[in-house]
């Protein structure tokens, strides 16, 4: 999304968002909050010079042993050769996706219709990266469906690192279902059958021989009710509609051109069919994430490919337009506040302690907020990090300013509003609250807009 800023707007905002801090450190204010800042940020520090040298050390026991294979049966220089292989996989990537932002231009070189007459916003368009043909390497997947329904498809594209050569896979009208074994079905973009109730679609799947997606089989359908007869005058076969529903189906195997028409069938032979295909599969669930500057960024700097989450490890949440993920690990430790404005992530067991030491009985424990604006005149602050938009919001992951931890030293504090608290357990309740905020830190990379 190409933003233009007022000046006006900023100050405004500025002015808004500095009051608002204010305030919010006001009604949050602590004993020696400030002070419980200053130490995490040196603990932190420590903590930093202290993983750096473990990993040293780590890195030169590694170095020690070059020829030891890994636990996956593979050498050191194997490991190496593949981290190498995905991570120029990678980097092409990312140069594709930078090029369809800026240039309107994918990788083949089409050219994509944008501006006035093409349709919604650009960003609205999206990208995942997945290995959607089962080879083991990711493929990049470019869904086109903010234009006018005749330039609307979907391109998959596979970067060869041994020929250095990024080739088209694959390209189809936009929403196809992916499934395991290499699976493709492809919806097709117009219904242009016999029946309003079935929508025609073609499946097609992954040849390593030809190093693309080839035809399988297509299928249609033809309901009496819609149409008594077909384009060409002839009535509907009622001899072949067995189960008298008054519909019938067409499955255009590959190679049917050969053979002829194929015969049309009850709803029992396509289901039979459709089992011994695709129905032997499972669907493969990857995110696509929109095509913003944001989500590049992220896919760019990202550890992995953050298109695809374990759900095993993960619960999905939904907040507007938006859908976002987050570790199972920390929604343990969290607990989660919704009203119109955002989403608020407190340490549960800090808010409690906060209660019980200093009587504040909400609000405290905060490790951080999802925002969501709506004027389009939101711009970067300290501790503001930028998730994307949809057609009517911006959201930005917000982590606070001030650290609201309970002192251990404070524990005595708690008998006043009538608890029992010892030092031991405020320090392992502030231990547990340093590692929901770092992982509070690195949320907005696993949020995802939907």
């Amino acid at each position: 999304m190409k933003k233009r800023i007022s000046i006006i707007a900023i100050i405004v905002i500025l002015i808004l968002s500095l009051t608002l801090t204010s305030c919010n450190n006001k009604n949050t204010e602590s004993p020696n909050e400030s002070e419980a800042g200053e130490n995490l940020e040196e603990e932190n520090s420590e903590n930093e010079e202290t993983s750096t040298e473990e990993a040293a050390n780590t890195a030169n026991e590694n170095a020690s042993t070059p020829n030891e294979t890994e636990g996956n049966g593979i050498t050191e220089a194997e490991a190496v050769e593949q981290k190498e292989r995905a991570d120029k996989m990678k980097a092409e990537y990312v140069k594709a996706l930078r090029t369809i932002y800026m240039d309107s231009l994918e990788p083949d070189g089409t050219e994509l219709v944008v501006g006035e007459g093409a349709g919604n916003n650009f960003e609205d368009n999206t990208f995942a990266v997945f290995d959607v043909n089962g080879d083991g390497m990711q493929e990049l997947i470019f869904r086109y469906d903010q234009t006018y329904m005749a330039a609307q498809h979907e391109s998959i594209y596979y970067y060869n690192t041994f020929i250095d050569e990024m080739t088209k896979i694959l390209s189809y009208s936009p929403y196809n279902e992916y499934y395991t074994g290499g699976y493709i079905k492809c919806n097709a973009s117009h219904n242009h059958s016999l029946c309003l109730d079935f929508w025609p679609y073609t499946l097609m799947i992954y040849s390593e021989g030809a190093g693309e997606y080839v035809y399988e089989a297509s299928v249609t359908a033809w309901n009496k009710a819609d149409f008594e007869k077909d384009y060409n005058d002839v009535p509907f076969p009622d001899d072949y509609d067995k189960d008298g529903d008054g519909i019938v189906y067409y499955i255009y195997e590959r190679g049917w051109e050969d053979e002829g028409e194929p015969e049309p069938v009850d709803y029992d032979v396509l289901e039979a069919w459709e089992s011994n295909n695709i129905g032997k599969e499972t669907p493969l669930r990857m995110d696509f994430f929109k095509m913003t500057e944001y989500n590049i960024d992220k896919f760019e700097n990202s550890s992995g490919y953050a298109t695809f989450v374990d759900e095993s490890e993960y619960t999905k949440y939904e907040f507007g337009d938006m859908h976002y993920y987050l570790p199972n690990e920390f929604v343990e430790k969290v607990e989660i506040k919704e009203d119109e404005d955002g989403i608020t992530f407190y340490h549960k067991a800090t808010k409690e302690m906060g209660e019980k030491v200093y009587g504040l009985k909400d609000g405290y424990g905060r490790i951080g907020a999802l925002m969501e604006f709506s004027d389009w005149d939101y711009f970067d602050l300290p501790n503001y990090r930028y998730i994307g938009a949809s057609d009517t919001h911006q959201y930005v992951m917000n982590l606070p300013s001030d650290v609201q931890m309970v002192i251990p030293e404070h524990y005595e504090m708690a008998k006043e509003n009538g608890f029992e608290v010892t030092e031991e357990e405020l320090t392992e309740i502030m231990d547990d609250y340093r590692s929901a905020y770092e992982m509070a830190k690195d949320l907005h990379a696993v949020f995802a807009m939907g």
